[in-house]
Formats: C-alpha cells, structure tokens, sequence
C-alpha cells in the first residue's frame, strides 16, 4: 500500500480521470492466495472491450467512484471491520472525518477502478513509511489493512458508489430527465471575494500592504487536527489587480462547471471600495465569463478581529439613496456577461432588514434601474436572521423581493458543536468548533421541508475563519472535497426534482475567502479537490468532463 501512497502524495495519479490499482498480491496465509490475484487482474482487465464497459460506465455515471472484481465488495458483515476500526478512526481523525463504523463497504483485495478525485482526502491524511508497519504483515489490523477501508469511507463520504464489474449495465443512477414540474438546469455560481489587492483604507485600518493574504498567511493551528495555515497552490498569493489572475480564475471556474461569479460590492452611500477588479473586468470586458452582485450592506466594522462595534465605515441610508445606488449598479447590471435567470438580471442584498422602509426602498429601486435602461431584476435578500434585526417574513413577495439566498454558515450553528471534544485545544482558545459533516447531515435533512416563496439554496466548502478571529474563530472542522461533493449533490438532484422554475440557482460559499476557511480555489491540501467536486456534480447537469486547468496566462 505505501507505494500507492507515495503515488498518491506526489500528485501524479490527479492527472487522470480514472485509475486502476493493481499489486503483486500472494496472500500467503491462504492456501492458493496468488489465484486471488489472478482473478483480480483478470476482473479488471480482462480484454479491451470490458476496459472500455468499465470507463464507459464512469463516464455515463458521475455518481460511480470505484469498480472491483466480483465478489469484492468488502465490509458487508462486522468481521471485516473488527481489527481496523480503530486505525481507520485514528488517521481519518487527523483530517476531522467522523468516527467510522462498520457496515461500511469498500474494494476488498486493494485491486480496483477509482475516481483519482477521492485518493485527494488519502493525499490530505501526509502519510509516510513510518506510519506503516514493518514487514512481514499481519493478516489484519495494519495501517496498510486500515487505507484499505479508508477508500470506502471516503467513497461512502462523498455520496459515490462501489459496484461489481460485472454489475455495471444497470446503473441505479440514471441523467437526470428534466420534466414539466422539475429544473431543466442548476447554476453553480461561487461567491468572490475582490480583497486581494492593496487599497488605502486597508492601508490606513490595518497596515501598509494590507491584504486578505496578511490574514491567511498568519493563521495558527488551535487544536490536534485543524488545518492551518490552508494555503493556495496553482494560484498563489495572487494580486486582483492582474488581468492575468482573473483570466486564470475564469478558466479554472469554467472548466470545473462553475456558472458564475458573483461579486460582493461594497458601497456605502455613494463611496465604493474594493472595486478595482470588478471595475477593470467591466472596462476591459474580460475575462468573458459570467458575473453578478451582492451588495454587502453592513457596517464595515473591526469584526474580523471581533471588535463589531468599532465603525470603520457606516452604511447610512440618505433621502435618495436609492437612485444613487442604482445608477453605480446600473453599468455592470446592463454588460452582456451579467448573470441572468430567466431573462433578469440577477442582484443580491445581503442584508434587507437594514434597510429602513425596506418595501418602498425596494421598489424604489426596482423603479431607479428599469428607468437606467436596466431590464426588470431578479433581487433577491439572503435569509439570514442578524441579532440586531426584525426577523425576516417567510415569503420574500411581502419586501417586494423576488426569492431569498441562502448564506451558511448563517443557521447552521445549532448543529455538531464539538468544542468539549476536541483534542489539544490551545490554551487561548476561546472559539467554537462544528463537525462539518454533521452539518451535512442537517442541511440535506432539512430540503424537505416546506419553503414559502422561492429559496436559492447555497453549500459551503468549509468554515474557519481563524486568520481572522485568532483563538477566538469558528470552525466547521472536517471539510473535505468528498463531504462537501455529497452536499452540494443532495441540494442539486433536490432542485432537479422539485417543481418550479425550470432554471434554479446553487450558490457556493465561496470561490475564495480563503481567510474564512471556504474555497474552491485550489490548496496544498486537497489540490483541485473542491472543483473536482463540483465538476462531479455539474457532469450531472450538463453531462460534460471537467478538463484540467490553464497555466496562469494573460488574455
């Protein structure tokens, strides 16, 4: 199993969209234990035409992670689990996955078809030859036994299958048919952080030089297993600034299967800042990829180091604000890659109960844009309940409001707090710490239940917002691309089913706040991970394959 191992930690295998895993088994506690791998190999590889039903499935299937021979599938009675629990618990522990139990299958023998995507949470786990022990093997319990289980676990985690080879014809997951009650098509659309690039309140609030990248970079691990600093790999520190940059994130967003992305844009009656990079895409008209807003209508306060009620810049809201706002927005709302559903530009709010007279001010607006020459918009608030606010009415058409959004970690909090049981927390940490996972678990529960009006769902990558809260920062503990894949797949096949417009939207939380913890960008953990994830689930979608990123290029 290390040699895999090495394979997996070197990157190599991620370069491929499938892979076959094959050892010189003997078996030698069995009588004619090399048959076992005779019949393995042969399972696998029999001829070119089974090869070819084998990635043929793959490819009609993005819900089918790993092939084995028949008979393979282990973990189906307790014996197979009884002497590697404990190992299995221990290493996937150190990346936050939940505790294991048997009953859980996986490719038994070590000989299979795999998705490389689900080997990125094998990588994350930085084994080397001193986790191993040393030969000749036991019959069971080693860590090489223990990676054998893991892969089920990560395949069970991430909402894929384990099939038979021979077993392969009759998929139970077939492409979705769009029908008159469901979706014909879910946006993906990654909220984007434009905090990238020096600017002189930044400069003047927090340092000379000042970026998000000061935050992330500076962040320390406050207990046994939490990932940080997380760090950005194909990208790097990059500076928003850089035409080059935006190209880049572009491509890579397009390539995976993100729709669009959705800017937050900071205006306080009449002043903008952060806005360089959006203001450049609009001038230049490039990248050619789709975009919208979110206007991020909060004080901008010192809260990221927890001190909420120091006022760095008020958000008032003078006589006529709402023209002026309108004729600021009205630029990007009218550019032909503005991100339209069913014909309307789309624009957020991400806090509508801050408004004063909130349904005169709403139409006020809808009225502003239409007389900018602005077709009539898609607004929509984020259903979001803030401490200091009227809670917001079930159905968004009593503000005049065209749906509501969804902003976790926003309401997940009630869920999985694992503080008490965290190991080696700091002596100074004074935050609260949820098992991502369990708050999966809730979410998809959750879609069942009756929603008033229309609701944009949204996923999250992860939570940790640590480089900037310090010891006193949340974190979802346990985020993996496969998690996060069996997420955002449960929200998406549920917006396919459900009746209602026959375009919907999926947010993403987020393409890049990296100093909160929630990316899809990729990191030196999981590399292309978290888009692989996403390309997994929008195959679904549009029945496309992701292809591998550009090299940072200029247009």
């Amino acid at each position: 199993m290390f040699p895999f191992v090495a394979l997996i930690n070197s990157r190599v295998l991620f370069k491929y969209e499938l892979v076959c895993k094959l050892h010189t088994k003997r078996s030698m506690h069995l009588e004619d234990g090399d048959s076992w791998r005779r019949a393995l190999v042969v399972a696998l590889l029999e001829e070119s035409s089974h090869v070819a039903r084998i990635t043929t499935a793959f490819d009609s299937d993005p819900h089918l992670g790993v092939v084995v021979a028949e008979g393979n599938i282990g973990g189906q009675i307790p014996r197979h689990w009884a002497y590697c629990l404990s190992r299995v618990n221990e290493l996937l522990g150190s990346i936050g996955f939940p505790a294991a139990t048997d009953g859980i299958t996986f490719p038994a023998g070590s000989m299979y078809w795999i998705r490389p995507f689900l080997l990125r949470q094998v990588a994350a786990l930085n084994l080397t030859i001193d986790d191993f022990e040393p030969e000749p093997l036991g019959v069971d319990g080693t860590t090489a036994h223990a990676l054998e289980r893991i892969i089920g676990v990560i395949c069970n985690d991430a909402g894929m299958d384990i099939r038979e080879a021979s077993r392969l014809k009759n998929s139970p997951h077939e492409a979705h048919d769009s029908t008159d009650n469901g979706a014909s098509h879910v946006h993906l659309i990654a909220y984007y952080l434009p905090q990238f690039h020096p600017i002189p309140e930044n400069d003047a609030w927090w340092g000379q030089g000042f970026t998000e990248w000061t935050n992330v970079t500076s962040a320390r691990p406050q207990f046994r297993g939490h990932r940080q600093p997380r760090l950005p790999s194909d990208l790097g520190y990059y500076d928003l600034r850089l035409p080059e940059v935006r190209h880049a994130q572009a491509q890579l967003a397009r390539s995976y299967g993100v729709s669009a992305f959705c800017y937050y844009y900071y205006w306080f009656d009449g002043r903008r800042v952060l806005h360089r990079p959006l203001d450049e895409v609009l001038a230049s008209g490039k990248p050619d990829f789709p975009f919208l807003l979110c206007w991020a209508n909060e004080p901008w306060t010192r809260n990221w180091n927890g001190l909420q009620d120091d006022v760095l810049l008020p958000q008032n809201y003078r006589p006529g604000w709402t023209h002026g706002f309108a004729r600021d927005v009205a630029p990007a709302l009218r550019d032909a890659r503005y991100f339209r559903l069913l014909g309307k530009p789309v624009l957020l709010i991400y806090r509508v109960m801050n408004i004063p007279d909130r349904v005169r001010a709403v139409a006020e607006l809808r009225a502003a844009l239409c007389g900018l020459g602005v077709e009539p918009v898609h607004l929509a608030a984020a259903w979001v309940k803030f401490p200091d606010e009227e809670d917001l009415p079930d159905d968004p058409a009593e503000l005049g409001l065209d749906a509501y959004f969804e902003f976790p970690p926003h309401g997940l909090h009630r869920f999985g707090n694992v503080t008490p049981c965290v190991p080696d927390r700091s002596s100074d940490f004074t935050g609260q710490v949820y098992h991502y996972g369990k708050a999966v678990d809730s979410q998809l529960e959750l879609l069942a239940d009756k929603v008033t009006g229309t609701r944009h769902r949204c996923v999250m990558t992860g939570w940790d917002n640590v480089p900037r809260r310090g010891a006193a920062g949340t974190v979802f503990h346990g985020a993996t691309p496969a998690n996060f894949r069996r997420w955002l797949r449960g929200v998406v096949e549920h917006e396919l089913r459900s009746p209602g417009p026959s375009e919907r939207i999926v947010f993403i939380n987020a393409w890049n706040e990296w100093a909160e913890g929630t990316n899809l960008e990729p990191d030196l953990d999981f590399g292309h991970g978290w888009l692989e994830a996403v390309a997994s689930v929008s195959r679904s979608i549009r029945r496309a394959t992701p292809r591998p990123s550009p090299a940072l290029q200029s247009d």
